[in-house]
């Protein structure tokens, strides 16, 4: 188990993330009887987080609880495997950013960001409904190494709102040139009359 986090959160968001990772794949005899990337086993615990409190808010040390439970199976094959890029889409907490759907007029910002838990769960849903299996990748496309990669079989770029290097567009070209991945991008409008029209004045 290993957690990554900024060095400083501000008021009212921030996030960190935790990875699981199963050092070994549990294959044999368990595995053939439940079938590919069925559960094998469920960890459950209790992910303590402490924290320093600014010396402004009365100082000390902060702690939080947060229960983890993880389904560990056996890798799933690689045609039911998918890595969703998160890098490019618009982190939370987002800037003053109008929402993808101009029709909402109740709530015209996107307060959530792009992500497969917020604004992208329904598409997620769909995914792992379809027997799918999702991993989130949140760095430049090019430290994905092609060992790790060739473990997919299809890369997500959903709504992506950054520029791609020269080096990430190099390694999804290999990834599905060399590799024989598929690559599936939802790209979304760009008209700069309805931009300009959106800006704050």
């Amino acid at each position: 188990v290993s957690v990554t986090f900024p060095d400083d959160f501000w008021p009212a968001s921030g996030a960190f993330s935790v990875t699981v990772e199963v050092l070994r794949d549990p294959a044999g005899a368990e595995m053939a009887a439940v079938g590919p990337g069925a559960a094998l086993a469920v960890v459950e615990g209790v992910l303590r987080v402490r924290w320093n409190v600014p010396v402004a808010d009365g100082g000390g040390e902060a702690e939080g609880r947060f229960p983890v439970r993880v389904a560990v199976g056996s890798r799933p094959p690689r045609e039911k495997r998918i890595m969703w890029d998160v890098f490019h889409d618009i982190q939370y907490p987002p800037a003053l950013i109008p929402r993808d759907n101009l029709e909402a007029h109740q709530e015209t910002l996107d307060w959530l960001g792009d992500h497969p838990f917020t604004n992208f769960n329904e598409l997620y849903d769909a995914l792992t409904a379809a027997g799918f299996f999702v991993d989130i990748w949140n760095e430049p496309l090019s430290c994905l190494t092609p060992e790790k990669a060739q473990n997919y079989g299809f890369f997500l770029i959903v709504d992506p709102e950054d520029f791609f290097a020269r080096a990430e567009v190099d390694a999804l070209q290999h990834f599905v040139r060399n590799l024989g991945a598929n690559l599936v991008v939802f790209a979304e409008w760009y008209k700069e009359e309805t931009i300009s029209n959106c800006a704050f004045r």
